[in-house]
C-alpha cells in the first residue's frame, strides 16, 4: 500500500536559462526571507552572512541537460531525474505548480563571474544526496 507522505504539500517548479529548479513552498518562503535579510547587510559582511543563513536556502533541486551536468557538479541531476522527482511528488499526494523564484546556477554566479559575494551565495544552494533522498523511503531515485 502506498502512503501519501506529501499530502497537502505544494512544490514549485521554475525554469531559467536551461535550468529547472524544484522547491517546496516552504523553502521558497525561507529563501525570500534570507534574501530580505541579506539585502540589509553591509556588503563587507555579505560572505559571512550568506554562510550564517545557509540553512534558509534549501533544498532547491536543480536540473539541467546531461552535457551541462557533466561539467557542472553543483546540479542535483539531469532533466530525466527532475521529471522522476516531479512525478514522484504528484504520485505521493503533493502538488506541483509553476512558480516564480530564483533559479540557482542559471546565471553563472557559481563560477565567480559576478564576484565573490555572488559565488558564495550561489554555492549555498548545492544540495546533498541526503537532502534529495530524505523525502521518503519509497523515493524512486534512491
Amino acid at each position: 500500500m502506498q502512503t501519501n507522505s506529501l499530502a497537502g504539500r505544494k512544490f514549485l517548479r521554475c525554469q531559467n536559462n536551461g535550468v529547472v529548479a524544484v522547491a517546496s513552498e516552504e523553502t521558497v518562503k525561507n529563501i525570500r526571507r534570507r534574501n530580505e535579510i541579506l539585502s540589509r547587510i553591509n556588503q563587507r559582511f555579505y560572505g559571512v552572512a550568506t554562510k550564517a543563513l545557509e540553512h534558509l536556502t534549501g533544498p532547491v533541486f536543480t536540473f539541467c541537460d546531461k552535457d551541462r551536468l557533466e561539467k557542472s557538479p553543483w546540479f542535483t541531476g539531469d532533466f530525466a531525474l527532475g521529471e522522476t522527482l516531479l512525478d514522484w511528488i504528484s504520485n505521493n499526494g503533493g502538488s506541483v505548480e509553476k512558480g516564480s523564484f530564483y533559479v540557482p546556477f542559471s546565471n553563472a554566479c557559481e563560477t565567480g563571474v559576478h564576484g565573490e559575494n555572488a559565488l558564495a551565495s550561489e554555492l549555498s544552494y548545492v544540495t546533498t544526496e541526503e537532502e534529495f533522498l530524505l523525502f521518503d523511503d519509497h523515493n524512486p531515485v534512491r
